[in-house]
């Protein structure tokens, strides 16, 4: 079974688990109402399996979540440490976010630095193949309330800022990471 096969089966789990607990307690009360042994019996096995698929559900967003709440966070140092800890694992997780128009534009604006970070230790072509990926891509319209070491070259406090293009913005923290890399 193929990884996104697998993904594909947890979120119609987690899914159908978003209200199965529920449905299934109610179950459970109408039954030892009813004070069949049996249906007592099959009914909680019913309840724990549906809490089972719930607790599937949380875990499988939990960290989802808790990146994208803690990228686009008011405190500056929240964001970074998640930029440093918490963040996409490879190019096309990054790519995939930075290029979203529906996620929040300070979270595809540490997606696409991600990103150009990422790419400083690939190959040309795969850098070009990349910045033309995003070449069409909506600008990210950010809303910074101060600076860390990831936007601090992007966002001078006190002024307006962006929208930034997906490929201005990789771009440029490749740039900042090759300067790094060559002193």
């Amino acid at each position: 079974m193929s990884e996104s096969h697998s993904y594909y089966i947890i979120c119609r789990v987690s899914q159908f688990g978003r209200w199965l607990p529920w449905s299934s307690f109610a179950v459970v009360l109408i039954s030892v109402r009813k004070s069949d042994c049996g249906r007592t019996k099959v009914a909680l096995w019913i309840f724990v399996l549906s809490v089972g698929s719930w607790l599937a559900y949380v875990g499988s967003t939990a960290n989802r979540i808790l990146l994208r709440l803690s990228l686009d966070a008011e405190d500056p140092r929240t964001a970074s440490a998640a930029y440093h800890f918490l963040i996409f694992p490879d190019i096309h997780a990054g790519l995939s976010v930075a290029t979203n128009a529906r996620e929040w534009g300070n979270v595809r604006f540490y997606a696409a630095c991600k990103v150009g970070e990422t790419l400083a230790s690939s190959n040309e072509y795969t850098i070009k193949q990349t910045l033309e990926f995003t070449d069409n891509a909506p600008l990210i319209h950010t809303e910074f309330f101060g600076t860390n070491d990831i936007n601090g070259s992007f966002f001078i406090p006190g002024t307006a800022v962006g929208p930034f293009a997906v490929r201005d913005v990789i771009e440029k923290r490749l740039n900042q990471i090759r300067t790094a890399g060559s002193r």
